[in-house]
């Protein structure tokens, strides 16, 4: 079962040894870098964007997004995340707008956001359909939907089941972080999008660009305390790959 609650545990999201901090070193500057990348090729300036986080936790990508000059809204239902996303948003004085929401049922008006992502949450949610059409409803024409989640695959069924929850030699996540039952094919979510005319314009691999025997071992060298947990996760930094979808992916689509 998948557990949600450690999402609202106090001192998990900021400080190089909380315990999401994977997440910040790990996922946050290829997903910012890579939305920036796109970002940067539209006509509108990022600095002119209303942008939409939907599930975002800590605020670690709000904050990466806000730094290069969007407007950001996020929403989230875990509420102690929000409290750590203000909390760290205010020391960092961005002016990023947090609520306590549901993505299923997301409190704004249609067409009120340039801008909307979605990352690292699709495989926690029990409707991605539904999560995508009020994604959708909520982006105005010509604007952009923004994905990472993992794929369901027997890779990554071992990479992120097997590895990192259950196996002691190895675990680094909390076990019922992720179910692969969760886990979501692309197949799935481009249907989702194309029922709710979001065209999608770029599918990408999402990946560490170290082979698996050499995340193997920088887990073991942190297992063993040779290296810390926030040099571990700088280690085994994720990018995007051009095709291999084999355990995560990331792209976008448009509203069109």
């Amino acid at each position: 079962m998948l557990d949600h609650t450690v999402y609202e545990r106090q001192g998990v999201w900021w400080g190089e040894d909380a315990l999401f901090n994977i997440i910040f070193t790990v996922f946050n500057p290829g997903r910012s870098a890579y939305i920036q990348r796109i970002l940067a090729t539209q006509p509108n300036p990022t600095d002119k964007l209303q942008m939409l986080d939907v599930g975002c936790g800590g605020g670690y990508l709000a904050e990466s997004l806000a730094a290069a000059g969007a407007s950001v809204s996020g929403i989230d239902t875990a509420h102690n995340a929000l409290v750590a996303a203000r909390t760290h948003a205010q020391t960092q004085r961005y002016p990023i707008q947090y609520s306590l929401a549901d993505g299923e049922r997301l409190p704004f008006a249609d067409a009120t956001f340039d801008v909307v992502y979605c990352c690292d949450v699709l495989q926690h949610v029990p409707d991605v359909a539904r999560i995508v059409a009020e994604s959708a409803r909520v982006l105005k024409r010509g604007g952009l939907y923004f994905f990472q989640t993992i794929n369901r695959t027997p890779l990554s069924y071992l990479a992120l089941i097997v590895l990192a929850q259950r196996w002691d030699h190895t675990s680094f996540l909390p076990l019922g972080s992720h179910q692969w039952s969760g886990f979501v094919p692309p197949s799935q979510l481009i249907g989702a999008m194309t029922s709710q005319r979001l065209t999608l314009r770029e599918l990408l691999g999402f990946k560490s660009p170290r082979p698996l025997t050499a995340l193997y071992q920088e887990v073991r060298r942190y297992k063993r305390g040779e290296i810390s947990y926030d040099e571990f996760g700088r280690r085994i930094q994720f990018d995007t790959h051009p095709t291999d979808l084999s355990v995560s992916y990331i792209g976008y689509a448009q509203k069109l």
